[in-house]
């Protein structure tokens, strides 16, 4: 009987130990297992840090870009603002172009009038001279010979 029980404690000491070294094994294995999820969350807070960083410069890269973009709409919106004034100077200009022209058209006719009546003026004159003339040598034939 006794040899039997120290049998069975052989056994159960040699299953305890096995159970330990199975233990130890499992145990090596958690380690591993752990240092492994270390690195994989070391890996993953390095590359969020990374993500983090490239989003903030992302979100700078927007706002310089929405800055610029407001600043170009502020000079289209000047440019605008210049060309209606340029273009109501110049539809102003234009109107007193014409407005020069007529005006240099209808001095010009009455300048054509003017001249056509002074010259049929003159002409007519000119042809009342001569009558004048030509009624004084009949009356004075002495002038004639002048």
């Amino acid at each position: 009987k006794v040899k039997r029980h120290e049998r069975k404690l052989e056994e159960w000491e040699s299953m305890d130990h096995l159970g330990f070294e199975q233990l130890k094994t499992e145990k090596a294995e958690k380690g591993k297992q752990l240092e492994k999820c270390e690195k994989e969350i070391n890996r993953l807070q390095q590359s969020r840090t990374i993500n983090e960083a490239e989003k903030a410069n992302v979100c700078s890269l927007i706002n310089d870009a929405t800055k610029s973009l407001a600043e170009k709409e502020k000079q289209l919106e000047d440019i605008g603002k210049i060309t209606a004034q340029k273009s109501k100077s110049l539809v102003h200009l234009e109107k007193q172009f014409k407005s020069i022209t007529r005006a240099l058209e209808s001095t010009s006719t009455a300048c054509r009038e003017i001249v056509e009546q002074s010259y049929n003026k003159s002409k007519i004159e000119v042809s009342l001279t001569m009558q004048k003339i030509e009624d004084l040598k009949k009356e004075f034939p002495a002038i004639s010979e002048i």
